[in-house]
């Protein structure tokens, strides 16, 4: 491995490891336990996004992560020639970027305007200083719903991404 490989190796996996586990941490712990909380979900989860940016921390660990993978996979076609990418190594880093960037693009379109979406009528309903009416709880609800499948959606993606990436360099391996 290069010192160019090296140092985008170093930026690819921090960035991925904090984007895969965050999305599933959300998706399979914290979106359900909003969803379980009653009343309180849509507050709560205006607490966990609007606290500390971690949808924009996320988004952007996601985005840095996709950008630099996609750089260590056309550096690797460079190095080895266009036939790496049949190779089983390639082959599964390139899955592995296919399905990381289609999660990305799904949080970019679906899950960030989702969030904006509930921190809106979350914070109207503050406003108010009253519990939501009929009709924000029913928003609410649709909307926590569309955030919760793509969530689930997102972080299945991820950790199959993962794994596509953890088997890759023993990929041409056959026991």
């Amino acid at each position: 491995m290069n010192d160019y490989s090296f140092y985008l190796r170093l930026i690819h996996i921090p960035f991925g490891v904090f984007w895969a586990g965050g999305a599933m941490i959300l998706a399979w712990y914290i979106i359900p336990a909003v969803k379980n909380s009653g009343p309180d979900g849509p507050r709560m989860m205006a607490a966990i996004t609007g606290t500390n940016k971690f949808p924009v921390v996320l988004t952007i660990s996601a985005t840095i992560t996709v950008v630099v993978g996609w750089i260590l996979i056309y550096h690797n076609i460079e190095v080895f020639g266009k036939s790496w990418m049949g190779s089983p190594m390639g082959i599964s880093l390139s899955t592995g970027g296919v399905l990381g960037t289609i999660a990305l693009l799904i949080g970019l379109t679906v899950s960030k305007p989702t969030v904006t979406k509930i921190q809106k009528i979350s914070a109207m309903i503050a406003e108010t200083g009253n519990p939501p009416n009929d009709e924000q709880k029913l928003i609410l609800g649709r909307l926590q719903n569309r955030l919760f499948v793509a969530a689930r959606f997102i972080a299945i993606l991820l950790a199959v991404t993962v794994i596509l990436m953890a088997v890759a360099r023993n990929a041409h391996m056959t026991h």
